[in-house]
């Protein structure tokens, strides 16, 4: 398990990745982070996409939501508009909500692109699967990145 952060919160175990001053803790299990390297590897030399959901009263993530990327070229990803409006009511239907966004960087590291900056939701945590596997979550705001060095061990995983 990633265990996403403020510094000041105390429990969760496993790896961790401290989010600057957020004070919410999101956790995002072995399972999803394993399932979020597969399909980084599955759309190889394509940027994988989706999103991570979870209640929308409760800060974690109870599973993940591929999406098809629309984008031009293999060096980015975006979402279909119609199937993310319709992705958000269902979600809203359920009592859920996207609390994460996550990529794939098939060819560079598990680190936020300019692009990535420059088009980031201030309120999102953002989950990027490196070419080598690594994976690393972020919170990006007014143009700063804030990123633990903490790691998951999905890398390892052998498909």
């Amino acid at each position: 398990m990633i265990c996403a952060r403020s510094p000041q919160a105390s429990g969760c175990g496993g790896p961790r990745i401290t989010l600057g001053a957020t004070p919410d803790v999101l956790d995002i299990r072995q399972d999803l982070v394993d399932e979020l390297v597969v399909h980084a590897v599955e759309k190889v030399p394509r940027e994988a996409c989706g999103v991570l959901v979870g209640p929308a009263q409760e800060r974690r993530f109870e599973r993940l939501v591929r999406m098809a990327n629309v984008a031009d070229g293999d060096d980015r990803y975006a979402f279909d508009p119609k199937a993310q409006l319709a992705l958000w009511q269902a979600l809203e239907d359920l009592g859920e909500r996207v609390w994460g966004i996550y990529h794939s960087h098939p060819t560079t590291t598990a680190y936020p692109s300019k692009v990535d900056v420059a088009t980031a939701q201030p309120d999102m945590l953002y989950v990027i699967v490196g070419f080598d596997r690594e994976v690393r979550a972020f919170r990006i705001a007014n143009g700063q990145v804030v990123e633990d060095h903490g790691r998951s061990h999905a890398r390892l995983i052998t498909l």
